[in-house]
């Protein structure tokens, strides 16, 4: 989920201290705070996979991403973070508030009406230390602006990554002055945005844990990249990756048909076409004239069985393509545009927030 401005729960310090009966907390509101957290925290268990309370702020730090919200708490401690956030989600389906206190130097109790769970603290302060390392080299950093939709454009884009990591760079979003990109051997997308941007390289698995955040500004330091959402002091940071991205704008721009549709009558022939196909297999598509009338036809094919559905469509030659595609992509322009133009080799179709290209499987 990505957090409007006003929806964030990042824009409340949360915290009553009472020296009688510890600190009254509000479980949903951290629960949602515990959601972007989970940004910094390790899959596995390998000494990053804490949660850290800084009095006025909350951290978690994997060693390559570290995120940080604002919450007064008034303790310094460092848990287990899975079994924490576990904790608060269990004890929310039937509370909305709870208490938390430090019943001793060792040991946090968080507690509602007929519930308690008492976690031990870590003691280690080569682990505290750590969270300092990416908020160190903020003190003299200057912010720079986002774009509005930075955090649906990164999202776009990253849904066009690859998952071969030993093509790293095309796991990543890569941000280079006006042009924020996503790709892999198959597919790019493209977005243009009038801020000019610094040379970034966002990897794909931490693309949703920024968006996340919803940030409006950005800093790069000498390790990180850093994002801040500034009305609610909430900073996540992602160690820099290095390396060269190719250049894709060369695949955009491509002149071929132009095929133009009702967006909600090839919403639903997919919908169809899809109905007997596994995750990873292509849909065929073909665009025939019928009695006057041009067409395109979806056709999914699978040992199950097949599928195949037709509707109307309007195109700018005589030259009707043939091709295969993934249904990914052509819900995607048929979700945000009402045309897209099919070469050879390449589908391009402009989105509301840039370009999508995709170089297509022929029969």
């Amino acid at each position: 989920m990505t957090y409007s401005k006003a929806e964030s729960p990042c824009h409340k310090t949360g915290a009553n201290l009472t020296l009688e009966s510890g600190m009254e907390i509000n479980l949903n509101e951290i629960e949602s705070l515990l959601s972007i957290l989970k940004g910094g925290v390790s899959s596995k268990s390998n000494g990053f996979d804490l949660l850290y309370f800084a009095e006025d702020r909350l951290c978690t730090f994997n060693d390559e991403v570290a995120v940080s919200v604002k919450y007064k708490s008034l303790i310094t401690a460092l848990i287990p973070f899975n079994e924490f956030y576990s904790a608060v989600k269990k004890l929310a389906k039937g509370d909305r508030v709870a208490t938390l206190e430090m019943t001793s130097p060792d040991t946090m109790l968080l507690k509602v009406r007929r519930a308690q769970i008492t976690f031990n603290v870590l003691h280690d302060e080569t682990a505290e230390e750590r969270y300092s390392i990416p908020y160190e080299q903020l003190e003299k950093a200057k912010w720079q602006s986002l774009p509005e939709n930075f955090a649906d454009i990164i999202t776009s884009a990253a849904a066009c990554t690859s998952s071969n990591r030993n093509m790293y760079m095309l796991t990543c979003v890569y941000i280079n002055r006006h042009d924020i990109f996503g790709a892999d051997l198959t597919a790019a997308y493209w977005a243009e945005v009038p801020e000019n941007l610094d040379t970034m390289a966002i990897a794909k698995q931490n693309v949703k844990y920024v968006a996340n955040t919803n940030p409006d500004k950005y800093t790069c330091t000498d390790s990180f990249y850093h994002f801040l959402n500034s009305d609610y002091d909430c900073t996540i940071s992602v160690r820099k990756v290095n390396g060269t991205y190719p250049d894709y704008k060369k695949f955009f721009g491509v002149k071929g048909t132009v095929i133009n549709y009702i967006p909600t009558e090839a919403k639903n022939a997919l919908d169809i076409a899809t109905t007997l196909i596994d995750k990873g297999d292509n849909i065929k598509v073909t665009v025939k004239e019928a009695r006057k009338d041009t067409y395109m036809i979806l056709q999914g094919a699978s040992a199950k069985g097949t599928s195949h559905t037709r509707f109307p469509v309007q195109v700018d030659s005589k030259s009707f393509p043939t091709f295969c595609t993934t249904p990914e992509v052509l819900k995607k322009c048929f979700e945000q545009a009402d045309t897209f133009i099919v070469s050879d080799t390449v589908l391009e179709c402009t989105l509301q927030d840039g370009g999508y290209v995709i170089s297509l499987t022929q029969e």
